[in-house]
């Protein structure tokens, strides 16, 4: 399918700070817009995005900082590298959202001296308020789209992402599609929010003062609930955790406690893989989603588990609503590399 879409910025003369009705203050700027052909306000299927800044600064994620770096370390879930550069030590963590990226999102721009602003706590659950309350107020069924700017490995520059989402379809899996050749697709899936992200930048800058957009044009990817829901409407769901405080063995350097992590992680994956053929040779239908993966310290406190216990995703079982499709037998050759 090819879209033709429109990206209308809309600039809000208003300082965001915490306390602010967000929700409140962007519904009202939204019934102000007007349209090339003239139409003011929004419609059904439209996509709203909002910069993760201004969310960040209503709720509150301002914190006085004497120094920037602790407060990156205190947001650290764990350090993935670290970079010199000519301006200093650039730390790329990932935080307890599952993010991975630099400096962990503080911030210390657009923001009064001494102080810095921290990410959203739950950018779904925000991007869910303000869907909802838009939906309340106007009658109008929208997307929610709440976005962030982040590097990319190896890669020079920076781009927009999402970061939380609600009532929109933030993935297209390509498995099982043929290209024009014949090929059978395998691994393709599609970051539809973040391409969204990063078109909705291009409209509306990082100077001009817009933090909120419009798009309009990709209706078919809006949808009536919140998101992917296997998770909630499944009858059982089962979520593995490896426990590194009663297996893993502790080394003296980090180099050891790392491998000794990572065998635990691929043993854990391998303990996950055999649950879900399992599950299908008895007939049921299941799906791993990687969810928990990337929000580990708020799994464990929900559960009341240690801080060692480390969640490998969430597995949702079920009767299946329909027969699995038929895929291609592989053939092991193809997966072979060999060696000389």
């Amino acid at each position: 399918m090819t879209s033709t879409f429109t990206v209308l910025p809309v600039p809000l003369d208003h300082l965001f700070s915490p306390g602010d009705d967000i929700n409140s203050i962007v519904t009202e700027a939204l019934a102000t817009i007007r349209w090339p052909d003239e139409s003011a306000g929004i419609s059904d299927g439209d996509i709203i995005v909002v910069t993760s800044k201004v969310v960040a600064k209503a709720e509150g994620r301002v914190v006085e900082a004497a120094s920037r770096e602790s407060v990156i370390d205190q947001q650290a879930e764990r350090i993935v590298a670290v970079k010199n550069t000519p301006r200093g030590i650039t730390k790329i963590v990932q935080t307890s959202h599952g993010l991975v990226l630099a400096a962990a999102g503080v911030d210390a721009s657009n923001t009064d001296q001494g102080t810095v602003v921290l990410l959203p706590v739950d950018s779904d659950a925000s991007a869910r308020q303000l869907r909802d309350h838009v939906i309340d107020r106007t009658g109008v069924t929208v997307g929610v789209i709440i976005t962030d700017t982040m590097g990319r490995p190896w890669r020079l520059g920076v781009t927009d992402v999402a970061i939380g989402s609600s009532g929109v379809h933030v993935l297209d899996d390509y498995t099982g599609r043929h290209d024009d050749f014949g090929n059978t697709l395998e691994m393709t899936v599609v970051a539809i929010a973040d391409e969204i992200a990063s078109a909705v930048d291009l409209a509306t800058g990082k100077l001009n003062n817009a933090p909120v957009a419009v798009l309009r044009g990709l209706s078919h990817l809006v949808i009536a609930d919140d998101g992917p829901n296997i998770l909630r409407t499944a009858p059982v769901v089962v979520v593995p955790f490896i426990d590194l405080a009663t297996g893993a063995h502790t080394y003296p350097d980090d180099r050891r406690n790392a491998a000794e992590r990572d065998l635990f992680m691929v043993a854990g994956g391998a303990c996950v893989e055999n649950l879900l053929i399992r599950l299908a040779a008895e007939g049921l239908g299941s799906a791993w989603i990687s969810s928990t993966i990337f929000a580990p310290q708020i799994v464990r406190e929900h559960f009341g588990l240690g801080d060692r216990m480390i969640p490998l995703g969430a597995v949702a079982v079920g009767v299946p609503a329909q027969p699995a499709k038929d895929r291609p037998p592989r053939r092991a050759e193809d997966y072979i590399i060999p060696v000389d």
